[in-house]
């Protein structure tokens, strides 16, 4: 260990980094985490970087560097799409592992490491000082309710625009709307029947093919939504109760 191990880029089929003699000393880990990429930099106690590597960002790839890693080493990566992915794959091999919120730590980074870009060094740098602001991570159920209700709610979004753009072609003809709700079973039987110019009548008939659409799709998110929220405070109430049985 007396000269520092050459910077590794890309990863070599066959090649290690990991020495037996290397097995217990505690490393940190910084990993930033793209689209079709990881950037990972590993540095030790004291701060000195032992390698860079440069992965695929796929479970194949991360599980070879997974078999590289020790119950020692301590692991950060921030925020992103597929920052969860990454860290279900690698936690259980790791000591501790962290995932950080990316405006706090660009802020940090830039008091502490007097610098404004985050990269993999900069992620296992603070880690070392224990400067690095976590979130908190959700378990795979909360994940997968939050996914849905986030879809339901741009579904519904996208709906309210699309109904706006009806209106809208509507009050560009001046034409007023006798109903009082426009979407009303009363208000599309009218609107089917409205004289209107052949491009203004397809735009509109254009839009409320989507808004069918659209409301179909959100018919069906709310059921998997409370199946899912169901499933997931029933098995968090159980282990609640569980909990305070064994604690009493």
């Amino acid at each position: 260990m007396g000269s520092e191990p050459e910077e590794v880029v890309a990863e070599r089929p066959g090649s290690s980094v990991t020495h037996p003699e290397d097995q217990a000393m505690k490393r940190f880990i910084g990993l930033d985490v793209h689209k079709t990429v990881v950037e990972a930099c590993v540095i030790d106690a004291g701060g000195k970087r032992l390698f860079r590597r440069r992965i695929e960002c796929t479970r194949e790839a991360l599980l070879r560097l997974g078999q590289e890693l020790t119950p020692e080493d301590s692991v950060a990566l921030e925020v992103t799409t597929n920052a969860w992915a990454v860290a279900d794959l690698l936690q259980p091999l790791v000591g501790r592992l962290v995932v950080s919120n990316p405006m706090k730590t660009k802020a940090i980074a830039e008091a502490k490491a007097k610098t404004d870009k985050v990269d993999a060094e900069v992620l296992a740098q603070l880690l070392r000082c224990d400067y690095l602001p976590s979130v908190w991570v959700p378990d795979p159920a909360t994940r997968s309710l939050r996914q849905l209700t986030s879809r339901r709610e741009r579904l519904v979004s996208e709906r309210t625009r699309l109904k706006n753009r009806v209106q809208s072609v509507l009050a560009g003809r001046l034409v007023p709307v006798p109903v009082k709700t426009l979407f009303s079973q009363a208000g599309l039987l009218w609107l089917a029947d409205c004289e209107l110019p052949t491009d203004q009548r397809s735009l509109i008939e254009s839009d409320l093919r989507l808004v069918r659409h659209s409301r179909s799709d959100c018919s069906l998110t709310p059921t998997a939504s409370a199946a899912r929220a169901n499933e997931y405070f029933s098995s968090t109430t159980r282990r609640t109760a569980s909990r305070l049985n064994a604690s009493s």
